[in-house]
């Protein structure tokens, strides 16, 4: 099946809703982001630092487990 035919079959009204959707989840603050938020507001820019960083090398493995297919695995 070529992008052309693959195109030509999707729903209009769909795919905006889609669109839509992904934009509002993309611009709404994770649970990730409220926890550098409240540290940074109640302990400090230093913990709230040290709670990014942990966020981003815990993103940083998820990503080497889906990469390498591990996380199927364990699943």
């Amino acid at each position: 099946m070529t992008w052309a035919q693959l195109l030509g079959s999707v729903n209009w009204d769909t795919y905006w809703l889609y669109v839509l959707a992904e934009a509002a989840l993309s611009l709404s603050p994770g649970p990730a982001v409220m926890l550098v938020l409240a540290y940074g507001i109640t302990q400090g820019a230093r913990r709230a630092t040290w709670a990014s960083l942990g966020i981003l090398s815990a993103n940083a493995l998820y990503f080497a487990l889906s990469a390498t297919a591990l996380g199927a695995v364990l699943m």
